[in-house]
């Protein structure tokens, strides 16, 4: 299934414009497409986690935050980043986002294959999460990737008798 990123050879930045977002029009302070500039660009700086996003958006000046979409003076707080990444459909964001990779292959580009159980993932009745990515070497980057919580297979919980 071709998805509209690999058929229109989109950017990257028309491809965060593509992501849907659920906020209320009220109160919308800072465009979606904006926020995830911010987010990309603090993640490929080696940011790790929302207050390192928030912390490294806020050193920002005023002229590096409208390059990346926002036209107000400061970035957003950490507060804001929180309730951003709480209500945006991820796996919408990862079909837009991965099809834009995709539709950067090279014909003919090999790809790998790797699954993964994430290690801490699962707590007394959670299940774990098993992450599946698809990656290629000649973009150096996840073209693709799915998740899924298993089943536990028996209760560790034993009944008093």
């Amino acid at each position: 299934m071709t998805t509209a990123a690999e058929s229109s050879g989109m950017s990257l930045w028309d491809a965060f414009a593509a992501v849907p977002d659920p906020r209320d029009a009220s109160g919308k302070r800072f465009p979606l497409q904006g926020l995830l500039a911010i987010a990309v660009a603090a993640l490929l700086a080696g940011r790790q986690g929302l207050a390192a996003i928030a912390r490294w958006g806020r050193e920002c000046s005023p002229e590096q935050l409208r390059r990346l979409g926002i036209q107000r003076e400061k970035a957003p707080c950490h507060a804001t980043w929180h309730n951003v990444f709480k209500v945006v459909d991820c796996g919408e964001a990862d079909q837009v986002l991965s099809g834009w990779a995709r539709a950067a292959l090279p014909p003919g580009a090999a790809v790998a294959l790797d699954g993964k159980t994430l290690r801490g993932s699962r707590h007394a009745d959670y299940p774990a999460i098993h992450l599946l990515a698809l990656y290629c070497d000649e973009i150096s980057g996840v073209i693709g990737s799915r998740y899924r919580w298993t089943r536990p297979t028996r209760s560790r919980r034993r009944a008093n008798c």
